[in-house]
């Protein structure tokens, strides 16, 4: 007898209106919801007059932890693909080899990229060589370091430096697109027998960064650095 009942029906000059089929525990509750007349604010959020998604999801992860790294991954007109993607490289969630392998899913462990090492999160970015080439041609100066730079340390070299905002949101963006793209290739691969070249890679992800900072009103100052 409930169903498809709108709660309008029940309600007359603001008060109540009960069936008396309606059991009566069900009727104590529904009494004891007050109701609003229209000049009141039904909804809030928070005490926010006008929410926007930010108060949403921030509401939505206030007990999580916060990390330091997030504004590498988060930038400025970031690519919500390719900073997702990222965020899940920093959380080690990709299924590469080792993780695979303790699952007790035997897939060859080699990295198919470089063929020089074990296929886990720290190899690929960027202990192998492959990888790194890659990077390197987007920020400048990491092939300089006496000892390999891997994901976290280029992206704090990065946040470090001199460069201005504009300058290190794109190279942030450069790195979250890399390895987008970079873990495709290890994929393409595996699965599809299909190899590319890295400069093949490269020009590809070039292209994607291009249309991606095209519209930002920085482009006339960046543009230089990708071309």
């Amino acid at each position: 007898m409930l169903h498809h009942k709108e709660v309008g029906n029940w309600i007359e000059n603001d008060i109540w209106v009960i069936p008396s089929y309606i059991p009566a525990n069900i009727t104590q509750d529904i009494l004891n919801i007050s109701i609003l007349n229209q000049a009141a604010s039904a909804i809030s959020w928070n005490k926010v007059k006008l929410p926007v998604f930010k108060n949403f999801y921030s509401f939505f992860f206030f007990n999580s932890n916060k990390v330091d790294w997030f504004k590498y991954v988060w930038h400025k007109n970031y690519a919500l693909r390719f900073s997702s993607f990222t965020w899940m490289v920093m959380l080690n969630g990709l299924k590469t080899a080792d993780i695979l392998i303790k699952r007790n899913i035997m897939v060859p462990s080699n990295c198919i990229l470089c063929n020089n090492g074990y296929e886990r999160h720290r190899h690929l970015f960027f202990e192998c060589e492959f990888s790194f080439q890659i990077i390197s041609k987007f920020v400048p100066n990491i092939n300089f370091f006496m000892l390999r730079l891997n994901l976290m340390q280029i992206l704090e070299f990065i946040w470090n430096s001199k460069w201005n905002k504009d300058d290190k949101n794109l190279y942030f963006l450069c790195i979250c697109c890399s390895l987008y793209f970079i873990w495709k290739e290890s994929n393409c691969r595996k699965m599809e027998n299909k190899f590319s070249s890295q400069d093949s890679i490269y020009n590809h992800i070039r292209f994607k960064v291009q249309a991606k900072v095209f519209s930002w009103s920085s482009y006339p100052k960046i543009q230089h650095r990708i071309i």
